[in-house]
């Protein structure tokens, strides 16, 4: 629902109408598929934090769409969006498989 509210704003941008098409498609569906992902993965193991990282990944992608909206909140909303998508998908990466960011004290080189 989150996005096709957002497909609602890109639509009605400023942006060339080829790019906006292109880009409310990829919004979306990029988004959805990590939203999709992250439900499927926190039904299937509710312990691993893969699953609510992805969620996050994905309304903060749909979120950074609004990046191209014609008014100016939104689009500072977008940009911020866009931060944190980048962010998240990190540590996401980061993280797989377990969800957690294990180090142990033997893997950090000395210091000097």
């Amino acid at each position: 629902m989150f996005g096709f509210g957002l497909a609602a704003v890109n639509l009605t941008s400023d942006v060339t109408f080829a790019n906006r098409a292109a880009l409310t498609v990829i919004t979306v569906f990029g988004g959805g598929g990590f939203v999709v992902a992250g439900l499927i993965a926190r039904r299937r193991q509710p312990s691993n934090r893969v699953g609510p990282l992805m969620l996050a990944v994905g309304f903060a992608w749909v979120l950074a769409g609004l990046q191209f909206s014609s008014h100016p909140g939104l689009g500072y909303l977008g940009v911020v969006g866009g931060w944190v998508w980048a962010a998240l998908f990190a540590h996401l990466m980061l993280a797989f498989p377990s969800g957690r960011l294990d180090v142990e004290p033997g893997d950090l080189p000395n210091a000097v």
